[in-house]
């Protein structure tokens, strides 16, 4: 887990401002319109993917508060500043002690919008079931390889390095070569360079239990939008799964757009379409 406590600076210093706080028992970073919220709905509460802390989510919570939403990204235990789960190694810290803590950021907030990248959109979706009545909406924002690689989103994990981490619910670290995979051909080498020293350990277990579908996708009561890059692998596959969020779910693919696990192409793009839909 990271020691560095410098909060992101934001790109609308006379529009935003970012502080951070303890909520729900987890460390978030907070983006709040200096001028109040313009008569928008919402509270966001942004919830990360693997191997990454709420500063992951920070550049379209940044772009979202502009557009007058008060945006709240957590870390999830052992990420970013969150302490990792008492009386357990890490690497056996499972998803539902992540979904827990995002239910109780949640009911800390008292309602707000989910908007969740990867894992945390798997987590989001999770939250939004059990917490129905405080969820008013559900952002998933899909991840995968890009599509020009050779390999697909399994490349990641059939690894002899990661597999037997994984098995053995152990702290597993995404190598240089999986990551360079997840972000090839959309970053340059020097900003890839500095991404990948920001990436954290993560739980074997949970990674796990994504693996092996512990989590299916179920209906929910709230509206949902499932958003994809059309740079992405798996960007064809993901209307089933937009299908099984239910009669008031939304897809949409964003042209020209990647979203790896650690990083976003377009923030300032998806903003635009969360901002549209929240505020239909």
């Amino acid at each position: 887990m990271s020691s560095k406590r410098t909060l992101p600076e934001t790109s609308f210093p006379g529009t935003n401002a970012v502080t951070e706080a303890t909520i729900g028992g987890m460390h978030c970073i907070t983006v709040e319109p200096i001028r109040g919220t313009n008569g928008y709905p919402h509270t966001i509460l942004h919830i990360h993917g693997a191997w990454c802390s709420g500063v992951t989510m920070f550049p379209i919570a940044d772009q979202l508060c502009a557009r007058g939403f008060r945006c709240v990204c957590m870390s999830l235990p052992g990420h970013g500043e969150t302490p990792l789960e008492t009386g357990k190694p890490f690497g056996q810290t499972s998803m539902d002690v992540y979904i827990d803590a995002a239910c109780g950021v949640l009911k800390e907030l008292g309602s707000a919008a989910i908007v969740g990248h990867s894992m945390g959109a798997l987590i989001g979706s999770q939250v939004a079931l059990k917490a129905s009545g405080r969820t008013k909406a559900f952002v998933s924002l899909m991840s995968g390889p890009p599509r020009w690689t050779l390999l697909g989103l399994e490349a990641i994990f059939i690894s002899a390095q990661h597999i037997p981490d994984i098995m053995r619910c152990k702290p597993v670290l995404l190598s240089r070569l999986n990551a360079l995979l997840l972000a090839f051909n959309t970053i340059e080498s020097e900003k890839f360079a500095e991404e990948y020293e920001k990436l954290i350990p993560e739980s074997g277990r949970a990674l796990r239990e994504m693996l092996l579908w512990k989590y299916a996708v179920r209906p929910l009561n709230c509206p949902s939008l499932v958003i994809m890059g059309s740079d992405d692998t798996m960007a064809p596959n993901q209307k089933g799964i937009y299908r099984k969020l239910g009669k008031k779910s939304q897809f949409l693919m964003i042209k020209s757009c990647h979203m790896c696990m650690f990083m976003f192409s377009a923030p300032r793009e998806i903003a635009v379409r969360v901002s549209d839909f929240l505020c239909k």
